[in-house]
């Protein structure tokens, strides 16, 4: 599962992100994209540190470029460097207009969860959650648009990390059978199945 999730989430979850990328940073992206995913199933940590220079090189270029802190946070934390990739994510939701917010909070929320700081965790997961409310304000409740769809998906996965667990679960099958989308489709298999988050957490950095 854990090669498969972040390219899932790659895929599709970067694809909104609203960096106003040259031409040098979308290559330095996929450079230190390419790095990454071919050592999900080994931490190879120089391949790592060569990513994580290219994405600083990235966002020295444009600092509004959404793609690279979510692709170094994930290179950290592959590295054990937990508190620089949380940092990093801090950095991206101070500096990016139109951050992916929602998606930072929960980032955030898995590393602390990882590192055994639940209560920290249970925090940065309710500003996710609040985050995701605000853009489901933002965007109404167009089932056809797949911004939309998105965002009521990664809100209701959200609730599995928290209290809210079953309303998470309950609203992902509700996504699924109004709009059958993959994604969707995907996270409500794997909520069904005897979820554990913290071990979702470490199947999802390879960890």
């Amino acid at each position: 599962m854990k090669s498969y999730s972040f390219v899932l989430y790659f895929v599709i979850a970067l694809l909104f992100s609203c960096s106003q990328n040259t031409e040098k940073v979308n290559e330095l992206n996929e450079k230190a994209t390419k790095l990454i995913l071919e050592n999900l199933n080994s931490i190879d940590e120089a391949s790592h540190q060569e990513a994580i220079k290219l994405l600083d090189e990235a966002l020295t270029l444009d600092p509004q470029n959404g793609k690279a802190y979510f692709s170094k946070h994930y290179a950290l934390v592959r590295l054990g460097k937990y508190e620089e990739a949380i940092t990093t994510l801090q950095n991206g939701i101070k500096n990016v207009k139109d951050f992916q917010v929602g998606d930072a909070q929960r980032q955030i929320g898995f590393v602390y969860d990882h590192m055994g700081e639940d209560g920290k965790a249970q925090d940065h997961y309710l500003s996710a959650l609040q985050a995701y409310h605000l853009s489901t304000n933002e965007l109404g409740n167009d089932r056809s648009d797949p911004k939309v769809i998105r965002t009521y998906t990664e809100r209701a996965f959200t609730m599995m990390f928290t209290e809210e667990k079953n309303t998470g679960l309950n609203e992902l099958i509700s996504i699924v059978e109004e709009t059958q989308d993959p994604n969707a489709s995907y996270l409500l298999e794997v909520a069904k199945t005897d979820f554990n988050k913290k071990q979702y957490i470490k199947d999802y950095y390879g960890i």
